[in-house]
């Protein structure tokens, strides 16, 4: 006895109307090529294959800053960190605006550069003297801090264990400073690195 198992399989494609009559399959729609003329897929970040739930998981695990140069790289690292602002807010390094203005009239908690109080590590230290333009001596700007030996303004942010980390490139000295501090915030000892 026959049984429809046994019969070949063929898949259907549905087509248009338009085709009935034609032998060959329409043009492919052009694709991104190089300058050689081969075909080049756009980027995709290795990362977002993980599922939504993990790199929730993973965001939490990271510092502030580091969340913030995620943010840059693709629109949907923005999307996932930002849509939820208890992830950067309970972030190493994350500092709150000031509660000046009462809560139902504030902003929407933001996650960029000036909200930041600490580092994690070097290498972060590393990334931020390479993204952040120098200041200059009265640019108007507010700075956090004045560099002790040049006198221009710079930003200092606070590394683990106390080291407190001056980012100064006035023209005259034209160095990054270390500033070791104990936790009342009196001097110690200074550390110079020239570029």
């Amino acid at each position: 006895m026959f049984h429809p198992s046994e019969l070949p399989s063929t898949p259907l494609n549905p087509i248009h109307p338009s085709q009935h009559h034609q032998s060959s399959p329409p043009n492919p729609k052009p694709t991104p090529t190089t300058d050689s003329g081969v075909f080049v897929k756009p980027p995709f970040p290795i990362f977002l294959r993980i599922p939504v739930e993990l790199r929730l998981i993973i965001y939490r695990l990271l510092s502030a800053f580091t969340l913030l140069q995620l943010c840059n790289t693709h629109p949907r690292f923005q999307s996932e960190i930002t849509s939820s602002p208890r992830i950067f807010t309970k972030a190493f390094g994350y500092t709150p605006p000031k509660a000046t203005i009462p809560r139902k009239l504030r902003p929407p908690l933001t996650l960029t550069l000036s909200r930041f109080s600490r580092l994690a590590s070097r290498q972060e230290l590393e990334v931020l003297k390479r993204i952040v333009p120098p200041f200059r001596k009265d640019d108007g700007r507010s700075p956090r801090s004045i560099c002790p030996v040049s006198r221009y303004a710079t930003w200092d942010w606070q590394l683990p264990l106390g080291l407190v980390v001056y980012v100064c490139c006035g023209d005259e000295i034209g160095s990054h400073m270390l500033v070791n501090v104990d936790r009342t915030g009196s001097g110690g000892s200074v550390l110079t690195e020239n570029l």
